[in-house]
Parts: C-alpha cells; structure tokens; sequence
C-alpha cells in the first residue's frame, strides 16, 4: 500500500486543524479561563462560558460605586453575610458605603445595579408583589416581565429589578398591586353572586 493511500494519514487540511485550532472543548476551557482571570481569580471558582452566554440582558462589570465613587471589589457571602446562600455566593460590593449587587449563576456578570439599603428593600417588595402577579394569574416569568415592561411603558430588555431605580421599584409595585387589587374584587363580587345564588336554592327548597 502506498504511503499517499495509507488509512493512518492525514491530509493537510486536517493536520492544521488539529495542531492550529485545538478541540472545541479545549477552545471553551480557554475562554472559560480568561474570563476567570480576568474577573473572579482568588474570588470565584470558575467561570462558564455556556453561562455567560445564557444571559440575554447584560450589564458592565462594575469597578466604580455609583453613589459614593469608590472602588467595587468582588468579594463573597461570607465575607458580607458571615455565611453562604444561594448556589453562587458572590457579590460586587462598593469597599466604602457597602452597596451591593449579585452575580448571574457561574458568570462574572452583575445581575443588575449596585444598590443600596433602601434600593435594595424596594427592589424586594416590588419583586414580592411581581411574584404574586405570576402565581395569581398562571403567567410564565417572560410573559409577566412582557406584561410588566408594557405596563410600565420601558424597554422589555431593561424590565428587571435589579436594574431598577427607586422610582422604577415604586412604579412597578403600584402597577401589579393595581392589578391583585382588580383580581380580588372580582373574586369578592363572584363569591358574593354564588353565595346569594345559594340562598335562593335553599330557600325554594324549603318552599
């Protein structure tokens, strides 16, 4: 058998693709280990590319407090919390006036804004009463945040609650406690016809 016809050789097309390019599973491992030095080495544990890619909304990493000026360092729940919640227990948190913001699952990347005490406690309430919106009317979490973001008449990439203002937080709260309200009256008014329904029957029952 002549060399050029031999089944172990390989043609040059695929030689340089072998020794230039490497695997796709060593490409990503690269990728995955530049964005972890870049952004969480001595921090974070790893970093995953698939991750980062899974995040439709992103924001800048921030390196500068937006209240205060100083520098934002990554840093983890222990050390903010003195104990770990959450699978991915990492924050970006301002070294003077503590304002903080989580991270998006194995990513570097911020799930929003920082935010300070009282951003941090009206973000809480309005995604409190959000919540309820989902469970009340059997919503997906996209079509409650498409719901959401026309209610409040803003883009639908911007409708997150980690992203919102004080103002925001407030809007978006008023916006689906209007809208439990509406749904409890209706169930008060609904309940209050079959209940008067009941006595009729009962009462030409007994005539």
């Amino acid at each position: 058998m002549s060399i050029m016809n031999h089944p172990n050789r390989h043609n040059d097309k695929d030689m340089r693709r072998r020794s230039g390019r490497g695997t796709m599973r060593q490409r990503t491992q690269h990728m995955e280990h530049r964005l972890w030095v870049r952004y969480g080495k001595g921090v974070l544990p790893y970093v995953k590319k698939y991750a980062v890619k899974r995040v439709k909304d992103t924001l800048p990493v921030p390196t500068e407090c937006r209240y205060c000026g100083a520098a934002v360092s990554l840093t983890t729940h222990q050390v903010v919390f003195g104990g770990s919640y959450g699978p991915w227990p990492y924050v970006y948190q301002c070294d003077a006036c503590h304002a903080r913001i989580g991270l998006h699952p194995e990513t570097h990347l911020p799930l929003g804004t920082l935010a300070n005490k009282p951003l941090r406690m009206a973000r809480s309430e309005g995604k409190a009463h959000f919540l309820k919106v989902i469970s009340r009317f059997g919503m997906s979490r996209d079509d409650a945040y498409r719901w959401l973001s026309i209610q409040m008449d803003i883009p639908l990439r911007e409708c997150h609650f980690a992203w919102f203002d004080l103002k925001q937080c407030a809007h978006a709260e008023s916006v689906c406690r209007e809208a439990l309200e509406r749904t409890a009256s209706a169930q008060h008014c609904a309940t209050r016809e079959l209940n008067r329904c009941r006595q009729l029957l009962t009462c030409s029952a007994h005539q």
